[in-house]
């Protein structure tokens, strides 16, 4: 009878340790989950930041603003001599 109980007694601690281990693994698993659903849009608020900028950047009017800043030279290019318009070599033509 004694053997019964203490039988009886540890089957069900051995369950209940199974099932604490596997709500401990289920816990870690979804502190893992979440860790990485609040790393995702930590990133894409910084993506979303990034784009922004990009867009800032890169628009018309502050593209036309750095352009316009630039300094202007008024003096002319000095052209080099101008060679004879010659023929490209792989172009061949029959003298006569």
């Amino acid at each position: 009878m004694f053997f019964r109980l203490a039988a009886a007694i540890g089957i069900l601690t051995a369950i209940a340790l199974a099932a604490i281990a596997l709500e401990k693994q289920n816990l870690s698993l979804k502190r893992s989950i979440s860790l990485q659903h609040y790393q995702l849009q930590r990133l894409q608020e910084k993506r979303c930041r990034l784009v922004l900028r990009t867009e800032e950047l890169a628009s018309p009017a502050r593209l036309l603003e750095s352009w316009e800043a630039r300094p202007v030279d008024l003096e002319p290019l000095e052209s080099a001599p101008r060679k004879p318009e010659t023929p490209p070599l792989l172009e061949w033509r029959l003298s006569r």
